[in-house]
């Protein structure tokens, strides 16, 4: 039952990362006719965005196994120069079930929670669409659904890779692969998650 479990999770996973790689192919062709003639690279200035993907587990120990998949985030960046940025982001990384320390053996229900702190870069530029690389620390928190208090917390890694395309002066859609990892705790609740999400960015520049 477990491994049926786990390749179900699998696939959903493989048809959730086709789809958002097609979503920017599809999206090209109007940005190419919606970028304005002679757009620069983005200046200096402050962004946000939003988007919504899903969430797979990974690299976890244990019995920690996925309850819900939809994952969500926001975040704030400010572009210092055109290579690179500054991005907090807040992530809502799905629900997990892990087994319980405190009623007798059974299992609870915890949301994941993820903020994390990145440098961007841009490595790769062609007319309106770049290739970004993020790297930074992740603090996550896990609160339990059943109950109040006795949360989990730790500290980890965040990376992630990101196709952007600019389809205005200062709105863009980026599509992106999230990597977070708590290898930096030792703490029960030892999770990892990629998370693939498709955002709409505004900009101040």
């Amino acid at each position: 039952m477990a491994g049926r479990h786990s390749c179900t999770r699998n696939r959903d996973f493989r048809r959730t990362c086709v789809t958002v790689a097609a979503v920017p192919v599809f999206l090209i062709g109007s940005a190419a006719l919606a970028a304005n003639e002679g757009q620069e690279a983005a200046g200096r200035g402050l962004y946000f965005g939003a988007g919504a993907g899903r969430t797979h587990l990974t690299g976890t120990s244990g019995n920690l196994q996925a309850e819900r998949v939809a994952a969500a985030k926001v975040f704030l960046g400010y572009q210092f120069r055109p290579p690179v940025a500054l991005e907090v982001t807040h992530a809502w990384c799905g629900t997990v079930r892990a087994p319980s320390t405190t009623t007798g053996g059974s299992s609870e229900t915890f949301h994941m929670r993820a903020l994390t702190f990145q440098v961007v870069g841009t490595f790769l530029r062609v007319e309106n669409a770049a290739l970004q690389a993020r790297l930074g620390g992740l603090a996550w928190r896990a609160f339990p659904v059943t109950r109040a208090g006795d949360e989990e917390r730790g500290l980890g890694i965040a990376t992630g890779m990101s196709l952007k395309f600019d389809i205005g002066k200062n709105v863009a859609v980026r599509a992106d692969v999230d990597v977070y990892r708590n290898w930096l705790e030792a703490m029960r609740l030892r999770w990892g998650a990629n998370v693939v999400s498709v955002n709409m960015i505004g900009s101040f520049n």
